[in-house]
């Protein structure tokens, strides 16, 4: 579990040096960053901590990957309702792109930390 919020505090980190230097500094945009950081903390939580058979852990698990899905698309209805009335179709489009790319590289790495196995490398 400390690997998990080790490893998104950094994600969370890079991303706002990231979104320092494209200069994608509004509300919108820092929002998005901690909801990427919450959302994978809690998951790493609620999967981590409960110990029980696989397939409740299989149960969890999809429960956890639709509610990060619904919560994705939540983010960016509001998104879409509050925000892009006053900023401009570039300012949208970039926004979409930045949601997009923090949402596959928070996925792609937590997802390769949730299934990694730590005696693999000892059994080798």
């Amino acid at each position: 579990m400390k690997k998990h919020i080790i490893i998104n505090t950094l994600l969370l980190l890079g991303s706002y040096l990231a979104l320092y230097s494209i200069g994608a500094l509004s509300a919108p945009y820092h929002i998005a960053a901690i909801y990427f950081f919450s959302i994978y903390t809690i998951q790493a939580a609620i999967l981590l901590t409960l110990k029980s058979n696989p397939q409740s852990f299989i149960v969890r698990y999809n429960f956890m990957v639709v509610f990060k899905m619904t919560t994705s698309l939540a983010v960016l209805v509001l998104y879409f309702l509050f925000f892009t009335e006053t900023s401009s179709k570039k300012d949208t489009i970039q926004f979409c792109a930045v949601f997009m790319v923090l949402y596959f590289l928070y996925l792609t790495i937590n997802t390769k930390l949730l299934f990694s196995n730590s005696n693999e490398k000892e059994q080798a």
